[in-house]
């Protein structure tokens, strides 16, 4: 059974949210993700096959961010909001389908990937030189543990946030510096963060179960 989609803005709401972006208004950015992205998720649901939903939320994010960081992209005069919004949701859709055949075209098996539960209580104590070489030593071995198929291709910032993660790090603030994102909105780098951070657990899952098929 489908999901009711959300209820959206009408066509003189969404132009003054759209205008409230370009005019840098503090709080537009968390009322346009509120109004449009749950209703892209179940769109791009809802008109996909079943084992690209996993993607959906991802791509629909991606939508909502090119708007967020450059509001002049999207012109009222050419079409409606929600329509350049659905475009530019199902391009980045198929994108990401795209990179995800081509990333199982070249699994590599996963022998191990243990997420440390000591590492991150060591940080923040970095004025100790024996913490600090404890701390690369660990996360030396921590990366050599993850599997060529999951490093493949990632950026320094993803690295760094795939870092953070194997240490078991929840804090915003540290993700956001890791992923250069602080001079964005605070809700806009929550969108980045929960992305990038997405992305990677997929592969840490498709690595893991790749693993589990070859044993």
């Amino acid at each position: 059974m489908s999901k009711s989609p959300p209820s959206l803005p009408d066509r003189a709401a969404e132009l003054q949210l759209h205008q409230r972006l370009l005019d840098d208004d503090p709080t537009a950015t968390d009322d346009f993700a509120t109004a449009y992205l749950d209703y892209l998720v179940t769109w791009l649901e809802e008109n996909n096959s079943a084992w690209a939903r996993d993607l959906c939320g991802d791509a629909a994010e991606r939508a909502i961010l090119s708007v967020l960081k450059n509001p002049r992209s999207y012109d009222p005069d050419q079409q409606t909001l929600l329509a350049y919004l659905r475009m530019s949701a199902k391009c980045d859709l198929q994108s990401l389908i795209a990179k995800e055949q081509r990333h199982h075209q070249q699994r590599i098996p996963m022998h191990a990937v243990e997420l440390s539960e000591d590492a991150g209580k060591y940080l923040g104590r970095l004025d100790d030189p024996s913490t600090r070489l404890r701390l690369h030593e660990e996360e030396s071995d921590l990366m050599q543990s993850v599997p060529p198929s999951v490093l493949e291709g990632l950026s320094e910032r993803e690295l760094r946030v795939l870092d953070l993660m194997l240490h078991r790090i929840k804090k915003h603030d540290e993700f956001a510096v890791a992923y250069e994102v602080t001079d964005l909105p605070l809700e806009v780098q929550k969108l980045e963060i929960k992305r990038v951070k997405g992305r990677l657990q997929a592969r840490l899952k498709r690595a893991r179960e790749d693993d589990e098929r070859t044993t």
